[in-house]
């Protein structure tokens, strides 16, 4: 899995605090954000967050891990935003009028 998005995933599940809330606010299946976590985990070496059939807490590597995931994903939307203009995308309908015979042959095609 991309590691960018590994990490929007585990930055979900430390803010729902529930693997499931998490899950439905990406729209992702659940065992996808358990992998996603659990892949990080392992890649790392070390346990981000403390399960109980109750409830998931960060531990302080999480902490911390969390706190670095947040400020490079904030660091990405403001690159990615320097380059978008004012965020808005141009939408409606486009009107051109030009001869018949060079639309049927050129354009439409």
């Amino acid at each position: 899995m991309d590691q960018l998005k590994g990490m929007r995933i585990f930055q979900a599940v430390a803010d729902c605090k529930s693997f499931t809330q998490a899950a439905e606010r990406l729209n992702l299946p659940k065992p996808t954000v358990t992998n996603a976590v659990q892949a990080i985990e392992q890649q790392l070496g070390v346990r981000l967050l403390q399960r109980t059939t109750r409830k998931v807490s960060l531990t302080a590597e999480g902490a911390q891990y969390l706190e670095r995931c947040t400020a490079l994903l904030n660091d990405l939307e403001d690159i990615n935003g320097l380059f978008a203009g004012d965020g808005r995308l141009l939408g409606g309908a486009v009107r051109v009028e030009l001869p018949e015979r060079l639309a049927h042959l050129v354009v439409i095609p």
